[in-house]
């Protein structure tokens, strides 16, 4: 089973929507709250890729992660309270799609994932990452530099591609 930590972290992630929907952006900005989420993922992104590179050796992980950990700390500067809010969802969102798949290596890991749960977290991705990424993306280019998040793109659409042929086998095979 998945650690703890990992599905804090996520659900903490996942609520950036969340908090910049619903919170004041002079109480975002008076207690700084974007620094203070940017700094909490900067530090499990790096702790988790020490793991990584510790015990796991997953090379695509860590450099999936040493990415993200340098566009959050691109993030972090980003000064304009209307950035942050857009940076802070896209990154909500692709949080919330490593929930879901934090939640089906659980399930596969004990046999509980099934065909028709695993076309759903397959489509929830698929939107996520394949669609509004892309979106958010060319939104954020005007305040981020578009390389970090274009190689987690591409990182994504490989993951994508290995997902949907094993879903495919797994379809065809009944």
């Amino acid at each position: 089973m998945i650690g703890l930590q990992w599905y804090i972290h996520h659900i903490i992630g996942s609520s950036h929507i969340l908090i910049f929907t619903l919170l004041d952006k002079e109480f975002i900005q008076v207690y700084n709250i974007h620094n203070l989420l940017c700094y909490f993922h900067m530090i499990y992104y790096l702790s988790d890729t020490i793991h990584q590179v510790a015990y796991e050796r997953n090379i695509g992980y860590i450099i999936h992660h040493l990415l993200t950990f340098y566009q959050i700390n691109t993030i972090r500067n980003v000064a304009n309270i209307e950035a942050q809010i857009i940076c802070n969802n896209c990154f909500g969102l692709l949080e919330f799609n490593s929930l879901i798949l934090l939640v089906r290596s659980d399930l596969k890991e004990t046999k509980k994932l099934t065909t028709e749960i695993d076309i759903i977290m397959y489509l929830s991705y698929f939107i996520i990452r394949a669609i509004m990424f892309p979106y958010y993306i060319y939104i954020m280019s005007e305040y981020t530099p578009i390389y970090i998040s274009s190689g987690i793109y591409l990182m994504s659409m490989k993951w994508l591609y290995d997902w949907t042929i094993k879903l495919n086998k797994r379809i065809k095979s009944g």
